[in-house]
């Protein structure tokens, strides 16, 4: 039956060329498109690591020199400090607030601090986030501990803060289990893993990094200064308690909070969701944009689809006389319809393949599509490596997934003409030929 189609082939390839240039060009477009929309998908869908349902960002800044509530009395380090923890208690305080952190370079958020660990002849690049240890940070985030602890064993200072504590993809990075104790050099100074969470993906548009918490301790007379949690410019995470709607309660709650939450220089000056900061930064980084296009493009490559099984299907309609032939000569409808669709199968593979390898040209040169955000340090990546970041795992997954969606156009184009043709009176058939 092979056979038989690879000779009908070659007996109408001039027939056959504009519907094999027409299938190369859709190989083309499907490259463009379905690559991102794959690469997107899969880091999409991977969890983010924390709850953000019920989670809430304000960000704290201080007034300017040159404003007019400006004290200089109060940009004393020790009275900032004092002001730091006033604002910090009335929102942990505050009705339907269940928990609140203090945060630098925080989740969901564009900036970011990245260090290096390093254990022996091992280095992982990792991605940091600075919190307040004092406060319920991983409480608050909904972050869990892998390794039979607990988020109030990690925030409790009596019962082990003792180093860093870090996500399950640092440790693959370092070949250790999350059980295992690690010491690792950072900044030059030796720190133990004191525990190992879940993996997380500090913003949406990225896929689960390699992640550290670094802890911030309080001194004895207030918060210490630091390059990490600035008092000046700082952000709290709230987690709202169960049943109350996040984006009702900052509508609601805004205005006051704007009044209650100053003291001294320092103030809050903004209030969102999780949600909401996430639709920004996805905004921000071009992510909705180029969704947009991404759209199109779709939409486009699915008329190119359609008009790719129209012409399949008027090529087979018209064979309607070759079809009575062969049925003339003893063939089952069954035999016609998989000889034809053989022929559309081979077609396609080809098409297919002279399509993909002049893609890869283009992929040699530039890449295949990778994370929506995506840091280096040094050109290493701060992510764990999967099937996207090996370029020939990638490209032979992608080229599959487009080898069986041209074969379902295709196939869907040839079948339901050919079970007409296959069916007709043989007679008939022959006396309009």
């Amino acid at each position: 039956m092979i056979r038989i189609a690879l000779k009908n082939l070659w007996s109408q390839r001039r027939v056959y060329g504009w519907v094999s240039l027409e299938l190369i060009i859709l190989s083309i477009l499907a490259w463009v498109i379905v690559d991102e929309v794959i690469v997107r998908s899969y880091y999409g869908n991977q969890p983010i690591g924390y709850d953000s349902d019920r989670l809430a960002y304000l960000n704290i800044t201080t007034y300017p020199d040159y404003s007019p509530k400006y004290s200089a009395a109060s940009s004393d380090s020790v009275e900032m400090a004092k002001d730091f923890d006033r604002l910090y208690e009335r929102i942990s305080t505050w009705p339907g607030v269940e928990s609140a952190t203090i945060v630098a370079y925080e989740i969901e958020s564009r900036s970011g601090y990245m260090p290096h660990l390093v254990s022996g002849t091992d280095t992982v690049p990792t991605y940091a986030t600075f919190y307040l240890a004092e406060t319920p940070f991983f409480s608050t985030y909904g972050i869990k501990p892998v390794d039979g602890k607990t988020p109030e064993e990690l925030e409790n200072p009596e019962t082990g803060y003792a180093g860093l504590i870090v996500t399950e993809s640092v440790m693959d990075g370092l070949g250790k289990t999350p059980q295992e104790t690690e010491v690792v050099s950072i900044w030059g100074m030796q720190q133990n893993i004191a525990a190992v969470t879940n993996n997380v993906r500090l913003n949406s548009a990225s896929p689960q990094n390699t992640t550290l918490f670094y802890p911030i301790h309080r001194s004895n007379v207030g918060l210490m200064y630091s390059s990490q949690i600035n008092m000046d410019n700082f952000a709290i995470t709230i987690r709202l308690k169960d049943g109350i709607d996040p984006a009702k309660f900052v509508d609601e709650n805004r205005n006051a909070l704007k009044e209650k939450l100053t003291s001294g220089n320092l103030y809050m000056s903004n209030i969102e969701t999780y949600s909401q900061k996430s639709a920004k930064l996805r905004y921000n980084l071009g992510y909705t944009n180029s969704n947009r296009i991404g759209i199109f493009l779709a939409i486009f490559l699915v008329n190119m689809a359609l008009g790719g099984i129209g012409t399949v299907w008027l090529q087979t309609k018209r064979r309607s006389g070759e079809a009575g032939v062969m049925k003339a000569f003893g063939a089952r409808p069954s035999h016609i319809v998989a000889i034809l669709i053989w022929e559309g199968v081979i077609l396609t593979t080809i098409t297919w393949i002279m399509g993909s390898l002049i893609f890869l040209q283009y992929a040699l040169k530039s890449g295949l599509a990778e994370a929506e955000y995506f840091n280096t340090f040094d050109g290493v990546r701060y992510y764990p490596e999967s099937w996207v970041t090996d370029f020939w795992t990638h490209f032979g997954i992608v080229a599959l997934i487009i080898l069986a969606l041209m074969l379902v156009a295709v196939v869907i184009g040839i079948w339901i003409p050919a079970r007409r043709i296959a069916r007709v009176d043989p007679a008939v058939t022959l006396k309009d030929e």
